[in-house]
């Protein structure tokens, strides 16, 4: 009994997870909500993009991801707001950080580039090339440092 209630839900998280999958799908760049392709079009001018994906949850909100040749990936929400910027390969432009952040990283870690930026509920939450991880309040002012 227990060997088939096992199964039983192996086969149904099997199906969940490929149904998941299905709401995934690479769209073309104009497809992207206006303000997500002006932010592309501002920040990442010289960049080339490898792949735009768009996902879709079970409430059908979408959400995006422009992935660059260069290793750079950034998301969008449904509205086409950047949520977060990552840069593996590379460094976040500066051009897309809030000045304040950009401001108090360029006065306390000059020798430092930013390697991913993320925007949270009540703030930003950034990584620097050394590792360092900085939070800052939603107006960009210095909160704490995570090692």
């Amino acid at each position: 009994m227990k060997a088939k209630l096992i199964t039983i839900l192996c086969v149904l998280l099997s199906i969940c997870t490929y149904a998941k999958a299905d709401n995934d799908k690479v769209i073309p760049f104009n497809n992207l909500p206006a303000s997500a392709q002006q932010f592309i079009s501002t920040h990442f001018a010289k960049s080339n993009i490898s792949q735009v994906m768009e996902e879709s949850d079970k409430n059908n909100i979408k959400e995006y991801k422009v992935y660059f040749n260069d290793g750079c990936k950034v998301e969008f929400n449904n509205t086409g707001e950047w949520e977060s910027i990552e840069a593996n390969k590379s460094f976040v432009p500066e051009k897309a950080i809030n000045p304040q952040i950009k401001g108090y990283i360029n006065k306390t870690y000059p020798q430092f580039k930013v390697v991913s930026i993320e925007k949270e509920r009540k703030g930003y939450d950034v990584k620097l090339q050394n590792g360092l991880e900085l939070k800052f309040d939603s107006n960009g002012n210095f909160i704490k440092l995570d090692k």
